[in-house]
């Protein structure tokens, strides 16, 4: 006979909800962009389709080429410290994307956005794990990774709803109090 499972306190399940929140916000901004690249090119006339396609490749890029150095960083400079920090930069990028006045100010952002992203996710996950018994952490990851798949499928739906609403910047702006909230909470 099997022991029953830990009791998972209430501290492991807001570490779960804050980080989850975190991801599915970093996840969203891949799939949101793309609805919203022709208002953008709209918005800033004369800037060529290829210069504009470095707001989605600085973003991947960025998140990309940093998520390894992120990770090391989280373990020698601690995890929460450095998932707060990334979160604020990401809320930073999100801000500035938004504002932009011009393609290499919303590029420039988008790279700012990708730091940030990339600081959140080793460190989110390194704070989940703990967070959790042994016997539930897959659970855990499971619920948090869903979060980020879940963005990927909801992004379009979510984009063209903020876009037709808001306009293009809103897709970024959608970010500031969802974040707001996750520090807070943090």
């Amino acid at each position: 006979m099997s022991a029953p499972p830990s009791k998972i306190s209430n501290h492991s399940w807001w570490t779960l909800a804050i980080t989850a929140a975190a991801g599915f916000m970093v996840s969203l901004e891949i799939t949101v962009i793309s609805l919203a690249f022709t208002d953008i090119q709209e918005s800033f006339e004369g800037t060529s389709r290829a210069t504009l396609s470095w707001i989605f490749t600085a973003y991947n890029i960025g998140i990309a080429a940093l998520l390894l150095l992120a990770g090391w960083a989280a373990d020698r400079y601690g995890r929460k410290r450095l998932f707060l920090i990334g979160l604020f930069v990401f809320l930073l990028g999100s801000l500035s994307s938004g504002l932009s006045v011009d393609a290499s100010t919303l590029i420039a952002s988008r790279v700012l956005q990708s730091v940030g992203g990339a600081m959140q996710f080793p460190a989110a996950l390194a704070l989940l794990l703990p967070a959790f018994p042994p016997e539930r952490r897959g659970m855990a990851v499971g619920i948090w990774g869903a979060s980020g798949a879940l963005a990927a499928a909801l992004g379009p739906s979510i984009g063209a709803a903020l876009i037709n609403a808001f306009g293009w910047r809103s897709v970024f702006l959608v970010n500031i109090p969802v974040g707001i909230v996750a520090i807070v909470l943090g």
